[in-house]
């Protein structure tokens, strides 16, 4: 489980990117 700080990372690497891998990248952790 992530925490709220990790969330809100992936959310707005989410936003940026737009895209499930790239914000996977962005926030350091796996699409999978």
């Amino acid at each position: 489980m992530k925490d709220a700080a990790e969330t809100m990372k992936i959310l707005s690497a989410y936003d940026l990117t737009k895209s499930l891998r790239g914000a996977a990248e962005l926030a350091g952790c796996s699409h999978h």
